[in-house]
């Protein structure tokens, strides 16, 4: 939400939670995207946007990791 503060517009942070495994993968798929064509404009810009690429791919990672384990799980006949 925006407020306008002496004529400049103020950014409140929102706390967005996602809940489930497929919110979680979306969020990481857009962060990667999000970045994914910038070109860091200094070291420490580019050390960012390596960070959002590296845990986006380990968030990513860690729920294909969870559904394949759903779906290949043993299954025991009792």
């Amino acid at each position: 939400m925006a407020e306008e503060k002496d004529g400049i517009e103020e950014i409140q942070e929102i706390d967005i939670v996602p809940s489930s495994d497929y919110e979680y993968l979306m969020s990481a798929v857009n962060a990667y995207e999000c970045v994914d064509g910038i070109n860091g404009l200094t070291k420490q810009e580019q050390q960012r946007i390596d960070r959002i690429k590296r845990k986006s791919i380990m968030i990513i990672d860690h729920i294909i990791g969870n559904m394949y384990d759903e779906l290949f799980e043993e299954q025991t006949d009792d």
